[in-house]
């Protein structure tokens, strides 16, 4: 069996790349599962803006206390609140959602490594998968001969063959 791109063989007589290729690959699969379950939950996000909206505009649908003076009862502007929690959560939910896919498409493309590295530090935010998610990414893309690939395929890029 002949490496691919003259790639040295490691113990188990598996070429290093191809490894390596199919370690990426499954990186990348899982960055689009994450990412889109990512997107997915932080729909969830919508209750809050529908349910501050509600308390906002008619602040008679939420019960409230019939023995609770009129200065201890919640006010309008509580609603508020719920809606700023909601778009919080919705935008950095669906921007880490985005991020990550956009960091899988990267990974299956042998591109931006950095951005996928701090793409990985910022799922190991999210416990317990993303963390998960995080450490395996560190892991294969710290390994010497995945930087290697990634600097043979941007050199690939640009059209220059250089010998390191």
């Amino acid at each position: 069996m002949k490496p691919i791109g003259g790639a040295k063989m490691d113990n188990t007589h598996e070429p290093i790349y191809d490894r390596d290729r199919d370690h990426l690959k499954l990186l990348s699969i899982f960055h689009y599962l994450s990412g889109g379950l990512t997107l997915l939950f932080s729909c969830f996000f919508i209750i809050y803006i529908v349910m501050g909206l509600v308390m906002y505009i008619d602040p008679q649908t939420m019960p409230q206390p019939q023995q609770v003076p009129a200065a201890y009862q919640m006010p309008n502007e509580f609603g508020l609140l719920f809606v700023a929690i909601g778009l919080f959560g919705l935008l950095f939910g669906g921007t880490k959602g985005v991020l990550t896919i956009i960091s899988g498409r990267m990974i299956g493309r042998i591109r931006g490594r950095t951005f996928s590295v701090v793409i990985a530090g910022i799922n190991c935010l999210s416990i317990p998968f993303g963390t998960a998610l995080g450490v395996c990414t560190f892991i294969v893309l710290f390994r010497e001969s995945v930087h290697k690939l990634y600097q043979n395929s941007t050199r690939e890029d640009d059209g220059t063959d250089s010998v390191s």
